[in-house]
């Protein structure tokens, strides 16, 4: 390849890897995360970039973020700047999310967080929210849903905690029909895309096409489309 050649080729390269974004995410493929995965997917490209997903350990990849190693996080709680300060938030919602409590014992009733306290409980470890909301509970950080819904049914925990969505489709696609989700949500919350502050001239663009993918109601048809076929996959 001649110096000509080999310059333009270079001038190429650095273009397509300005373009793609490299965001994190959790390693499980769930509901909510591919619709997060496709909504995000779909402002960048108004803003014509391609992106690039890195599914990471929760606690693990924030950090990487943090540190510039990656672009953004693809989705986390309000306020995590505060504590990772090379976090920008995009402040228009992602989407919005429902955490449930699970169980087989179907005398639990619980409404609040603060109703969990007498019992075990199992969640993923990096659920941020979750660890949150229960300080000095009796709680078994798992490696993922598989391995909380597996401890619940050892009895080892009394209440699995998962994202609504997601927990059905676990209980479904495992068979676990002596596991139920109880009622109502424990908590009902949006979350948000984060930048690492090298791309802080993206937060305002990216709050616009966030907003004109809810108003527009292209949002709702992603999100539609998707929880329909996960569910005809499941059948």
């Amino acid at each position: 390849m001649g110096l000509s050649a080999l310059f333009n080729h270079s001038i190429c390269y650095s273009a397509e890897k300005q373009n793609t974004m490299n965001i994190a995410a959790f390693p499980k493929q769930d509901v909510q995360g591919q619709v997060a995965v496709s909504l995000i997917r779909a402002a960048y490209k108004t803003l014509g970039y391609d992106i690039k997903i890195h599914r990471l350990p929760g606690a693990r990849s924030i950090v990487q973020v943090n540190r510039g190693e990656l672009d953004a996080e693809l989705m986390r709680i309000k306020g995590m700047e505060k504590s990772f300060h090379y976090l920008i938030p995009v402040k228009t919602h992602l989407l919005y999310m429902q955490v449930s409590a699970f169980s087989n014992n179907k005398q639990i009733n619980v409404q609040s967080f603060s109703d969990l306290k007498p019992y075990r409980l199992a969640y993923e470890l990096g659920f941020k929210l979750l660890e949150n909301n229960t300080k000095g509970m009796d709680v078994i950080k798992t490696n993922g849903p598989h391995h909380a819904f597996r401890v619940l049914s050892e009895g080892k925990a009394d209440i699995v905690i998962d994202l609504k969505l997601d927990g059905l489709a676990h209980i479904q696609q495992q068979g676990l029909q002596y596991i139920h989700i109880i009622e109502p949500a424990l908590k009902t919350f949006p979350v948000y895309h984060y930048l690492h502050v090298q791309h802080k001239a993206l937060v305002r663009p990216l709050e616009q096409a966030l907003l004109n993918l809810h108003e527009s109601g292209e949002s709702a048809r992603i999100h539609a489309s998707i929880v329909k076929r996960t569910s005809r996959s499941m059948q």
